[in-house]
């Protein structure tokens, strides 16, 4: 009887036992959160779609989507009520100086399922200010050469290759220019104006300078000193203007004027069929402007010097810095970064590198966006207004100097000597 009794109480005791530890061992239930998602109205049915997806890992989490028509809305993040941005790459300095996101480096470092390997560290350094992360690259846009395949076949040039030189260029523009036919082997691009206030208009100089080993600032991210004047940088300006003044390979402002009339910005000479290359972000697209037939498009990494070096665009997952739910918000952001984006180029190594994406963008896409972000050098288009303007200035001195208003030293010289920085 007594050993009866004592096996009862045993069982009894275990299964207490164990119901304790079930108690103690099960994770408490998350509170519901509600969190906003300020992005891009065109973005909207991409986001829709992920919403169940990242459900199914966090149900307690609600996103209620933001739609935003017009860029004006971001450049007042700090008056925003959302928690969490996608932002795009002008508005993310002067969201920093607004101090209206937060740092999410904290976050970075305590989430262990985050792998910051897993992303390109150029990448990193376009969300990256003054030492801190801003937010999560989400898609990243890199300057490539354009070149018109058509073209290349009709004067008998081979196309361009990853990892092409300077000489490389430099003879395939000459293969292509055709002074009687109005052709040239490249065409100056800028940007458009909507973008003017963020980012320098005219994209074409700054990376033969940095793949030259030359140099605008002491310091790119953080600059005292303009370096105009700097011996390298005047050896890139002087070859790059030359492509102008000595080998006619390119057009001065009069000649692209007299090929596209509007303005003679260089993505009319490329889509007209007027030029064989041009600098223009990894996914643009060029229809004939005038209705008739699309160009035959293809893309390369832009030509090595003493470095390779690219400039490069990225799309930002930030989070407000008035946020009352710092926690989901980051785990928004967390679970978009491992996901595709919509467009551009994933940010990750994992994403980029997968065979999803070579399929969606195919194999010359893919091969080209894997180069660039190998680059030696990768800076951002987009910077605050002081050392913008500073860009200007050395961009009106590479102008006179391509127009052959100015030596390459003189045009420099006077232009380092006019800086605020100097």
């Amino acid at each position: 009887m007594c050993a009866k009794v004592s096996s009862k109480l045993v069982a009894m005791c275990l299964c207490i036992a164990l119901l304790s530890g079930c108690a103690i061992l099960a994770s408490p239930t998350p509170e519901p959160v509600t969190i906003s998602f300020a992005h891009f109205s065109m973005d909207t049915g991409h986001y829709e779609e992920l919403i169940p997806l990242f459900n199914e890992q966090y149900p307690h989490i609600t996103v209620e989507l933001n739609a935003i028509r017009y860029q004006t809305a971001f450049e007042r993040l700090e008056e925003s009520e959302s928690d969490v941005f996608d932002l795009y790459p002008p508005f993310l300095i002067p969201a920093y100086e607004q101090g209206a996101l937060l740092v999410v480096t904290p976050f970075v470092e305590g989430d262990k399922a985050f792998n910051l390997e897993d992303f390109y560290p150029g990448a990193l350094d376009l969300v990256t200010v003054d030492g801190e992360m801003q937010g999560i690259p989400s898609a990243i846009e890199c300057g490539v050469m354009a070149y018109n395949k058509d073209l290349f076949d009709t004067y008998g040039v081979p196309y361009p290759e990853n990892g092409w030189t300077w000489d490389d260029f430099l003879a395939a523009a000459a293969g292509v220019t055709d002074s009687e036919g109005g052709v040239y082997g490249f065409a100056p691009q800028v940007l458009d104006p909507m973008y003017f206030k963020y980012m320098p208009h005219w994209i074409d100089p700054l990376p033969f300078v940095y793949q030259h080993g030359g140099r605008l600032f002491d310091d790119w991210k953080n600059p005292t000193r303009t370096t105009f004047d700097d011996p390298l940088t005047i050896e890139a300006v002087e070859w790059y203007a030359k492509l102008f003044y000595k080998h006619h390979v390119a057009p001065t402002q009069a000649e692209a004027r007299q090929l596209y009339t509007v303005d003679g910005r260089g993505y009319f000479i490329f889509a007209g069929a007027k030029a064989g290359m041009m600098i223009a972000g990894i996914s643009d697209r060029f229809p004939n402007p005038g209705g008739g037939k699309a160009i035959h498009r293809g893309i390369v990494a832009l030509p090595r010097g003493q470095h390779s070096a690219a400039f490069c665009l990225s799309t930002v997952y930030a989070i407000s810095a008035k946020t009352e739910h710092p926690e989901a918000s980051w785990q928004w952001i967390a679970f978009l970064s491992r996901q595709m984006p919509r467009s551009w180029m994933p940010a990750r190594r994992s994403l980029l590198e997968s065979d999803a994406y070579r399929d969606e963008v195919g194999e010359e896409v893919a091969a080209v966006a894997r180069a660039v972000l190998d680059s030696e050098v990768i800076l951002p288009f987009y910077m605050e207004k002081d050392r913008l303007e500073e860009i200007e200035r050395f961009y009106d001195a590479v102008l006179a100097i391509c127009e052959g208003e100015a030596t390459t030293g003189e045009a420099l010289f006077e232009a380092q000597q006019a800086s605020r920085m100097k």
